[in-house]
């Protein structure tokens, strides 16, 4: 404490003495005093410094005051809220005058100036939109945007904008942070009714172990910058049941199937069904409507492995009348026997499936990976299930060695997955983290996906499927999440028969996957087998072997390598042929490519419609890997290879950035409308 007072003296006294014309010194020396002088919180030393400046040009003096307002936040709450209020009285008095000035900063003027704008604007004390207007009154924005955006790294610790409410149950409550940090962001702290709850790092976040039907105030904190205060009330809830009290033993050698089940269908409407730690084996559990089945922390189902034992979804079963069929069963997109999934929802709705714990389906290359291709009874089971379900949030689970998929809603409605972990070995077999077949408004945000298969794969069925229902994957958003590992980052295809609408791929990250944005089709998927409006924005891969591939030759199902799916040539439009229609990729950072930067390839008698590219930069790896980039017949490996588009109507990149690339950096065949917009750093 000696040398901070001391050192506090020192500074206080240089400032004091500080010029005021110019004021530099002031500039470098007025944010550490302001820094040590809050751990003891003395204040009128920090005043006379202030009223010192007053001789400052009022274009400087006001960007200093500004820093040093933010700097000298105390961690307590009470003194925050008072500087808070000093903050928000500075801004809406000065703000004008700071806007007209900031065109003749100096440019360690304007560094002070748009650091404490900046810092304003995420704590909500300079109102939203305004940090633009002053990045747009600048002679130079270059500054400016490397402080809004930092290419996926990490925030710097000084504040934290805010947040709103993500999702609300009986006992959890899941925030999302209003920050341009992807996936993670610099640690923050979290209080609940003013007591400190915990410190967080992710962009989505959850808070637990809350008590039904009761308000709660929320504030997060970093850097003694506040947001400010966000409240919310739990949701009612009827009853808690604990499976223990119906029989389970969650010792990890019984079956408790039976128990979790009577305890799931005792539950009355509004009510909590409780797995408390231990582990309990399981075969499947089925869901009913409007209940709450928590996995809580420590606890973990585990997948039981006997075939014998795990009851069978038909694919088909006939309507007494022989008008249709019911659909229960599915296998990569037709209606096929299947092993029910550990839980599994047939036309349930208002389902939360929460909790800390951990769903493992044990399986591995003695079980449920050997013999992939080999129909044993039924096709392999799920982790999660939902067959024509509605209302569905699936939340803070670690989902993990599933046999098949992990995630599969199904022709359902209004799905929610959020804050969780879905993870299998890099090797395992399909084990896909989330595949949406044929399903309208799902929501996919704040989860890491590590597994062996595509992370995300966007399905609406085969031909069969597609024809007979025409239920289309529309209404999708995926954002703050962490893809890793995967064949693809987020895949379209290849199943899509029914077509893909409206499709949002926004703040997420890819590492080490075999390809980013992926979209699979080929000839047979069929006319209603339509993309359309599918975008992808703030993306940030590393290590991403090929970024973006769009192949409508995917050599998939028995007829793969025909003539009819690998023809270069253009073959006549028909019922079978499918349409891609609009393609959006913008703001958009990939970093150590290997096999290309993009490979578009669309039907020569079916040119993909229009594709753009808007402030994308690629870079590639000092040891870039050869490899085949597109699984078509006709495709060689590659390594460095920069952007291939192949049978595109319109085709616009503007503001496109490639290093590093062998040969030339685009390639054009069969594109009939190209349109570059020339910059000095890129296309």
């Amino acid at each position: 404490m000696q040398n901070t007072k001391e050192l506090t003296r020192e500074l206080y006294q240089e400032l004091l003495n500080a010029p005021v014309k110019d004021g530099k010194s002031a500039l470098k020396v007025l944010p550490a005093f302001a820094a040590c002088e809050n751990r003891f919180g003395t204040k009128q030393r920090y005043r006379d410094i202030l009223d010192r400046f007053r001789g400052v040009p009022a274009k400087m003096r006001n960007g200093l005051y500004m820093l040093a307002l933010m700097r000298a936040r105390d961690e307590m709450a009470e003194t925050m809220f008072e500087y808070q209020e000093d903050l928000r009285v500075l801004y809406r008095e000065r703000f004008q005058i700071l806007l007209q000035s900031c065109r003749d900063m100096s440019d360690e003027e304007r560094e002070a100036f748009l650091e404490s704008a900046l810092l304003a604007s995420r704590n909500r004390t300079l109102p939203a939109g305004r940090y633009e207007q002053i990045i747009s009154s600048l002679k130079d924005e270059k500054p400016a945007k490397e402080a809004v955006h930092s290419s996926g790294s990490l925030l710097p610790d000084s504040g934290i904008r805010g947040a709103k409410i993500l999702w609300t149950s009986s006992r959890r409550i899941t925030l999302e942070l209003d920050d341009d940090a992807v996936y993670e962001t610099a640690p923050y702290r979290i209080y609940i009714n003013r007591n400190l709850y915990g410190e967080a790092t992710h962009m989505i976040q959850t808070v637990t172990d809350l008590q039904p039907d009761t308000e709660y105030s929320i504030v997060l904190e970093r850097g003694g910058i506040f947001t400010s205060e966000i409240r919310a009330r739990t949701l009612p809830e009827t009853a808690t049941l604990n499976v223990r009290e119906f029989g389970a033993y969650g010792d990890g050698e019984h079956n408790d199937t039976g128990a979790i089940q009577a305890a799931i269908l005792s539950c009355p409407p509004g009510g909590r069904v409780f797995i408390p730690a231990g582990h309990y084996p399981v075969t499947a559990l089925f869901l009913k409507s409007d209940i709450i089945l928590e996995i809580g922390r420590d606890a973990q189902l585990l997948g039981i492995y006997d075939r014998s034992l795990i009851p069978i979804l038909p694919g088909q079963v006939m309507l007494e009348d022989e008008s249709d069929y019911l659909n229960f069963g599915t296998w990569e997109g037709n209606p096929l026997d299947m092993f029910a999934s550990l839980i599994t929802g047939i036309h349930v709705s208002n389902v939360t499936i929460c909790g800390e714990g951990v769903i493992d389906g044990r399986a591995d290359f003695d079980t449920w990976w050997k013999d992939t291709k080999h129909k044993d009874r039924a096709w392999r089971p799920r982790m999660i299930f939902l067959n024509r379900c509605s209302d569905i949030t699936v939340q803070g689970l670690t989902v993990q060695n599933s046999p098949a998929w992990n995630l599969h809603p199904y022709f359902s409605s209004n799905i929610r997955f959020l804050d969780m972990k879905v993870l299998g070995p890099a090797n395992s077999h399909n084990t896909d983290g989330c595949d949406p077949e044929s399903c309208k408004n799902v929501e996919i945000a704040g989860i890491l996906f590590s597994v062996g298969d595509d992370c995300i794969a966007v399905k609406s069925g085969k031909i069969y499927m597609g024809r007979k229902e025409k239920q289309p994957c529309e209404n999708l958003v995926i954002r703050q999440s962490l893809m890793r590992d995967g064949h693809g980052g987020v895949t379209v295809g290849s199943e899509i028969a029914g077509g893909v609408r409206n499709l949002r791929v926004e703040k997420c990250r890819f590492q080490n996957t075999d390809r980013g944005l992926r979209v699979k089709t080929r000839r047979g998927r069929g006319k209603d087998s339509i993309l359309e409006d599918i975008r992808f924005s703030d993306i940030f891969m590393d290590h991403v072997k090929a970024p973006f591939v769009v192949n409508s030759f995917y050599y998939c199902d028995p007829d793969g390598h025909s003539d009819y799916v690998s023809s270069e040539k253009p073959l006549p439009v028909d019922e079978r042929t499918p349409e891609i229609r609009s393609l959006s990729f913008e703001h958009i950072r990939c970093t150590n490519a290997h096999y290309c930067g993009a490979y578009i390839c669309g039907l020569p008698e079916k040119k993909i419609g229009t594709i753009s590219f808007s402030d994308v930069e690629i870079s590639y790896a000092d040891d870039a890997q050869e490899g085949i980039a597109v699984m078509m017949d006709r495709c060689r490996p590659t390594c460095r290879l920069g952007i291939v588009l192949e049978n595109v109507e319109h085709a616009e990149l503007n503001r496109v950035i490639i290093k590093g690339q062998n040969g030339e950096p685009v390639i054009l065949h069969g594109v009939e409308h190209p349109v570059f917009t020339v910059s000095p750093d890129g296309l």
